[in-house]
């Protein structure tokens, strides 16, 4: 690894090093973009927005993914019922605010 004075935070999955204020940039982009901010998105229904912003602080505390059973739990304890929890992350999913990889969910 070359050290070229600056901090290096993590690697990107192409294999790119990031310094923490790429990772500052990075991360205030994919918040605007789940803002709506970037006029490019699939409006979301009320819960669907409740949902991703109850969920996407938990995502990017935990690795960067949940799995279904954990985003549910966390919906629960925000009292959306089973069949709501699940329909709101299929929407979420559809209109590509949330990613399922190797069925962990992450954000875009």
């Amino acid at each position: 690894m070359i050290d070229d004075g600056r901090a290096i935070t993590g690697i990107l999955a192409i294999g790119v090093f990031v310094t923490p204020l790429e990772v500052k940039f990075l991360k205030t982009v994919r918040r605007l973009k789940m803002e709506g901010n970037d006029n490019s998105r699939t409006p979301l229904s009320p819960s669907a927005r409740e949902a991703l912003d109850e969920l996407a602080p938990v995502i990017e505390e935990t690795d960067d993914h949940l799995s279904r059973e954990e985003a549910r739990s966390h919906l629960h304890q925000i009292d959306f019922d089973a069949e709501l929890a699940r329909t709101t992350l299929d929407e979420l999913l559809n209109k590509g605010y949330l990613y399922d990889v190797h069925g962990e969910l992450r954000l875009p």
